[in-house]
């Protein structure tokens, strides 16, 4: 499900574990032809069946955030992992497709169309930093001598702040997750520096 107010490019192949047509080594890979890429608009969501090739959403331009629901194999598969890597675990078969094919799936850049639709803004060029070194828009102030009063325990609240420049990575919530884009990690940040 595709939280916030932007859309989501979708990348699905139709399944081949079960197909006839194909020898084993090819039911064990995602099919070309039959490869498809679909955009979602905000605040919508598909269920996939079983087999299905997918990976995570990705941006249309614009930050995309998605809530995703596993089966509890697959979560336990996902976070057994160290690094990421292919996998078959159950319910779970995760591959590197580079090490299987020797080209490339290339899909429209998704822009202009959702933009024409109205899906998206036009985007606006922002500055990630401001002049001090900060968030844009943002400015240190000092604090002033003597605000404590003279107390021995102060509480001291600290908000947190943290500033992610888009494809320099950052903190992982799930350290096993380490494709490039790395869309699960990177989602969970812009959710909290943008919604959260």
């Amino acid at each position: 499900i595709l939280v916030g107010k932007n859309p989501g490019l979708f990348v699905l192949g139709e399944p081949t574990h079960d197909r006839m047509d194909l020898d084993e080594k090819h039911r064990a890979l995602p099919d070309p032809a039959t490869t498809k890429a679909y955009i979602l608009p905000p605040g919508q969501g598909i269920i996939i069946k079983k087999g299905t090739w997918h990976d995570f959403p990705v941006s249309c331009g614009l930050p995309v955030s998605a809530f995703i629901l596993n089966t509890e194999e697959v979560v336990e598969a996902l976070a057994s992992m160290p690094s990421a890597a292919p996998m078959n675990h159950g319910d779970c078969f995760k591959l590197r497709l580079s090490d299987h094919w020797d080209f490339t799936l290339k899909f429209p850049d998704p822009r202009p169309f959702v933009q024409k639709l109205g899906l998206v803004p036009t985007p606006i060029a922002q500055p990630l930093m401001g002049p001090e070194g900060y968030g844009a828009g943002m400015r240190r102030e000092e604090v002033a001598p003597g605000w404590g009063s003279g107390a021995r325990v102060l509480v001291v609240p600290v908000v947190n702040v943290e500033v992610f420049t888009p494809g320099c990575g950052g903190p992982a919530i799930q350290p096993h997750l380490q494709s490039v884009p790395e869309l699960a990690n990177k989602g969970w940040r812009d959710y909290g520096n943008r919604r959260g």
